[in-house]
């Protein structure tokens, strides 16, 4: 009889190890998703300040015109580069979490409104403004999802300190029947 004890306690063991393996590599592919998704959000914020900046700046030489034909110039000119702030506030929202980046959400919906209307371009405050909160609030997503990697998913923390707790339990146990 001690014998097939033996045999189910070691196939426990295995069970239990191949079960840990498992969760860990799960979560580390998530982790591994989760960093890939950071980096390229980044590039793509990054990617829209620059370009705001390059819209702004050419939208300041051509504020000091007040003729239509100038401002049409300026849109036929720019269409393309309206066209890929838009590509990039999009790109940005949809990888974003409508609960927990709202704040993120609506800074990139003002800088649209912004891109949409030259009477809020006219007034230099907003463009830096929006610019400064835009840099701000991703800051604050991007540390909260740094933490999540570096800390791992929920349910790996959990697994780990389980795990820890069943191995400490089992070895007092032995200690206790030695």
């Amino acid at each position: 009889m001690e014998d097939l004890d033996i045999k189910i306690i070691l196939s426990l063991i295995a069970v239990i190890v191949s079960f840990v393996g498992l969760i860990i590599t799960k979560e580390q592919k998530t982790s591994e998703f989760r960093q890939k998704w950071i980096d390229e959000i980044r590039a793509d914020i990054a990617s829209l300040m620059g370009t705001l900046s390059h819209f702004s700046t050419k939208w300041l030489i051509l504020k000091n015109k007040e003729d239509l034909e100038s401002r049409r110039k300026f849109l036929d000119d720019n269409i393309s580069l309206i066209n890929e702030i838009h590509v990039l506030l999009y790109r940005i929202e949809l990888r974003l979490n409508p609960e927990s980046d709202k704040d993120l959400i609506e800074v990139l919906n003002n800088i649209d409104l912004m891109v949409k209307s030259p009477s809020k371009m006219n007034q230099d405050s907003e463009f830096e403004s929006l610019t400064e909160e835009l840099s701000s609030q991703s800051h604050k997503m991007l540390k909260t999802e740094w933490e999540r990697v570096k800390n791992g998913e929920p349910f790996f923390a959990i697994i780990k300190y389980l795990f820890g707790i069943i191995v400490a339990v089992a070895f007092l146990k032995y200690l206790t029947s030695l």
